[in-house]
């Protein structure tokens, strides 16, 4: 026999747990969009600031192409290093919370690491004579993270300040590199054991610590640290076939919640309260930007305005500021091209 009573009841937790799932669902907020002022459509984002600056580069060959430093009003083209003629094969990696820009620049014959504060670009040097570096973050202590080749040909990790280029151990393989630093010094990025697999690390006052890699994979790599130490970056969970979305925190990597039919995902950036952005390839989908909030990801393509979602598709979301701006790479529908935008939470 139906016990009637027993099926309401049902019916009413099932109620109050959709109910309670649409309102989870539309919990995150929604964002306005802000496109950089500079005019092209091969732009591709490198960093963002809690000021709502922007590092960002043009991928082209042409007179336009190269790094650029913006802030919310003008964008500032970086200058090649010295002896380098043209500004083309510049490009940015990040922007820091006092506005200086690092990344790579060609420097002779190679290319080497720089950092630029708006008016002046600073080669940074490599590890060996001849060798090349390039940057990849910086902090508010003038500390500046990259990999560089060293004097037996290999790409090591350093971290740079006041004109010494150090560099950082690896875990016990002849590879590293340093990807993020937080403004208390402590850097993550990705080093090759004695065994030939690729771990995730971090470094406090040059002393490396493991972080590991998801189940089943053998490469991972740390791309962003907060003040609190939590890490974000992406793993391979099936030999390198297939890659997920990790955080690190409290002595644990775990697998990142992912967007549903995820077949490959990337976090890059996690900001000061936990929330983490990234890149997805969905099935049906393509590639999609996410957002973290530290128990729940979401498309934020579904956190546009209708009408936003019509001009533009978010692609990948590179990084997150102390204000929850977020900055990603968006395919311009309406001009078949690539604009770096600014996502304003609402």
């Amino acid at each position: 026999m139906i016990d009637f009573r027993s099926t309401r009841l049902l019916r009413s937790f099932a109620g109050a747990a959709l109910a309670a799932a649409v309102q989870l669902a539309w919990a995150h907020p929604t964002y306005t969009i802000d496109a950089t002022p500079l005019d092209s459509l091969l732009q591709s984002p490198a960093g963002l600031n809690k000021r709502g600056w922007v590092a960002e580069n043009v991928d082209s060959d042409d007179a336009d192409g190269g790094g650029y430093r913006c802030t919310r009003s003008a964008c500032v083209r970086i200058p090649a290093l010295p002896n380098t003629s043209g500004a083309t094969g510049v490009k940015a990696s990040a922007i820091d919370e006092l506005g200086v820009v690092v990344g790579e620049s060609p420097a002779g014959s190679v290319a080497h690491a720089f950092r630029f504060d708006g008016t002046t670009v600073e080669d940074l040097g490599a590890l060996a004579a001849g060798g090349y570096s390039a940057a990849y973050a910086s902090n508010k202590l003038g500390q500046v993270v990259g990999s560089s080749r060293d004097a037996g040909g290999n790409d090591m990790p350093f971290v740079w300040q006041a004109g010494v280029m150090t560099p950082l151990p690896t875990l016990g393989g002849d590879w590293g590199t340093a990807l993020a630093i937080n403004e208390a010094g402590v850097i993550a990025g990705s080093a090759m054991t004695a065994d030939g697999e690729y771990h995730a690390v971090t470094y406090r006052d040059g002393r490396i610590k493991d972080l590991g890699v998801l189940p089943g994979g053998y490469i991972a790599a740390a791309r962003s640290i907060n003040r609190h130490g939590q890490v974000v970056g992406e793993s391979s969970t099936d030999g390198m076939f297939k890659t997920r979305a990790f955080i690190y925190e409290k002595g644990q990597m775990r697998e990142m919640p992912a967007l549903p039919d995820t077949r490959d995902g990337r976090a890059y950036s996690i900001n000061d309260s936990g929330w983490a952005v990234g890149s997805a390839l969905v099935h049906g989908k393509g590639v999609r930007g996410f957002a973290f909030d530290g128990a729940s990801t979401f498309d934020l393509n579904d956190a546009l305005s209708p009408a936003d979602r019509k001009h533009w598709m978010i692609e990948a979301a590179y990084a997150i500021n102390a204000k929850g701006q977020i900055l990603v790479s968006a395919r311009d529908r309406t001009q078949f091209g690539y604009r770096v935008l600014v996502l304003s939470p609402q």
